[in-house]
């Protein structure tokens, strides 16, 4: 199967629009490989880095699976097809030539890297948040809205309410990082596949040689540290809980004892 059908096969249908648009810079660069090139044309390809930025998130991952922010959410069932119906429209409609459609690829791959970083920020302040919920839960001290659930529920039976409301919030968060981590490795593998087209294409050595361990070093699609720290977390606030102390399992585990 090729690459481009396999990354829609693994493409998450509310993430839809955020991945790295493979298909129309494909076939951009396709056109650009049948149009005849000047001796000198390829000399100027690299682009200027694009500079990152974009506010951080609140409350990432919420129970319908989407990234959402206080006030505003990320991806947004309503517009998911209206982002990537744009990108695709955008795309296709530029005129080309190689350092234009290197402008484009470091433009998305950026813009990839900013949906990853917004993502992490997003789950390690809903980490802190869960953290907290736990101490308190440990300590007996509710939240008012839990500790009203029923003046005749007793004591211990509440407590184990909350605590499996814990555990249930720390195994969406596990989902939520894994659902990231593949969505940067799809992304990275995108960007290496892409790159090393254009390389065989254009007979050129800049893709694979320059501009693909640049744009990985500034978009960190590489860099798992974040997302293995959140995990490592994740799992010892799931080992906390009097369900799982006696036993080793996963968060996502956890939350179903």
């Amino acid at each position: 199967m090729k690459f481009g059908k396999q990354l829609e096969e693994y493409e998450l249908p509310e993430w839809k629009g955020h991945y790295l648009p493979y298909k129309q810079l494909k076939n951009r660069l396709e056109d650009l490989a049948r149009r005849p090139r000047s001796r000198t044309s390829s000399r100027n390809e690299t682009p200027q880095s694009t500079p990152r930025g974009g506010p951080g998130l609140r409350r990432v991952w919420s129970s319908s699976g989407s990234w959402a922010g206080s006030g505003a959410t990320l991806v947004k069932n309503s517009s998911r097809v209206g982002l990537a119906a744009s990108i695709e429209e955008n795309l296709e409609s530029q005129e080309d030539d190689p350092a234009e459609w290197m402008r484009s690829v470091e433009k998305e791959v950026m813009r990839v890297g900013d949906f990853v970083e917004r993502g992490i920020q997003g789950l390690e302040l809903q980490l802190k948040d869960l953290a907290k919920m736990t101490e308190e839960q440990r300590s007996g001290k509710h939240v008012a809205e839990d500790s009203a659930i029923d003046e005749n529920v007793a004591e211990d039976e509440e407590a184990s309410f909350l605590e499996l409301r814990v555990l249930q919030a720390v195994g969406r968060v596990a989902e939520g990082v894994q659902r990231l981590r593949s969505f940067a490795e799809l992304n990275h593998a995108a960007l290496y596949k892409i790159l090393k087209k254009h390389d065989k294409q254009l007979s050129s050595k800049l893709g694979l040689g320059e501009v693909f361990p640049r744009l990985v070093k500034a978009t960190k699609l590489a860099d798992m540290s974040k997302l293995d720290s959140l995990n490592a977390d994740l799992e010892k606030l799931s080992q906390k809980s009097s369900k799982t102390e006696d036993i080793d399992v996963s968060p996502e585990v956890a939350r179903l004892i």
